[in-house]
Parts: structure tokens; sequence; C-alpha cells
């Protein structure tokens, strides 16, 4: 799975745009998404998601204590 269509299945189960800050080439590398009021059941379905596909992430809190889900892969290894 590429990581465009990795985020966009995240953008989809969340139902929130996600920012995307790290780009290498074409290839989107980073995103954030804001989950502070997402059901606990949707974020771990996301994390379950990306921990089979061996994606590194982390929850933390964002800009203003919202809780932010962050994602960083590139498929090309940078």
């Amino acid at each position: 799975m590429k990581a465009k269509d990795l985020f966009d299945a995240i953008k989809r189960k969340i139902n929130r745009e996600i920012i995307v800050f790290g780009i290498s080439g074409d290839e989107i590398c980073s995103v954030e998404v804001n989950i502070d009021d997402i059901p606990r059941e949707t974020v771990d379905v996301v994390t379950d998601m990306l921990m089979d596909k061996g994606y590194e992430f982390s929850i933390e809190d964002g800009f203003y204590g919202k809780d932010v889900l962050y994602v960083s892969y590139c498929e090309n290894g940078f």
C-alpha cells in the first residue's frame, strides 16, 4: 500500500483533514491529524492498521492541548 493510499484511509476513518508536513520528492512522508474528540475505538482501528503496515506513528499533545496523531513513512526509505 502506498503512503498516500494509507493516509487517505486514515482520513476516511477519522473523517478529518490531514495536514501534510513532510514530503520527499513527490511522495508524502509525514502527516498529522487532530484526534482530540475522535472515539478511542476509531483511533485504535487506525493505529492497528498503521502497526500492521509498519508505519511509525505517535499520539501527542498538539497545539492548544489537543491530541494529535503523527504518522511518518516514506516508501523510498527517507
